[in-house]
């Protein structure tokens, strides 16, 4: 009878084990699907890119713009630059509203980001050359974890207690981030 406890217990604890390895992997798994849609979505900009030697293709159109839309804002150091957070699919819809090819596939990308991350952040500005940039932040499944890919093929990583935006020190110095895209 006891061995046959401790054959139990034994089952037991590798059970436990396994089941934490199965999570952590599948953590792994979702941060790779963000990862791959960041990429995705990187690929359909420099596309929009290399074809109107621009991003206003993509860019969302007012009244979302210049704090109408708490979502969508003027960056702080560019002129003609913004930032649009989205953390459900109908705020993915009002940024990417235009009806073409492009935009559509951009909403897509978009939603699926948001369910698979639960927050996407992009931002175009343009440098003191008037130059345009972009950045992507989202969440990954790993807590508190947020990864930034931005037009220079930069790609980064940080950990934020709390929205990318109100940690600006985190964000602005990452490669791929919106203070270095």
């Amino acid at each position: 009878m006891i061995e046959l406890l401790v054959v139990i217990s034994i089952i037991g604890l590798l059970a436990s084990v396994i089941f934490a390895v199965v999570v952590n992997a599948k953590a792994k798994a979702n941060d790779a699907v963000i990862q791959q849609e960041l990429t995705q979505m990187r690929n359909l900009y420099e596309s929009v890119y290399s074809t109107t030697n621009g991003y206003a293709a993509l860019q969302p159109k007012p009244p979302y713009i210049n704090n109408n839309w708490q979502k969508c804002i003027q960056y702080q150091t560019s002129s003609s630059g913004y930032v649009c957070q989205m953390s459900t699919a109908q705020q993915c819809s009002l940024v990417f509203t235009q009806d073409t090819p492009n935009n559509i596939d951009a909403l897509n990308l978009c939603n699926q980001i948001i369910k698979n991350s639960g927050f996407f952040e992009i931002a175009v500005l343009s440098d003191t050359n008037l130059i345009q940039h972009y950045s992507m932040i989202a969440k990954l499944a790993s807590t508190n974890k947020y990864i930034c890919m931005g037009d220079s093929k930069n790609t980064s990583t940080f950990i934020s207690a709390t929205n990318p935006s109100n940690d600006s020190i985190n964000v602005e110095m990452g490669a791929g981030c919106p203070g270095n895209p």
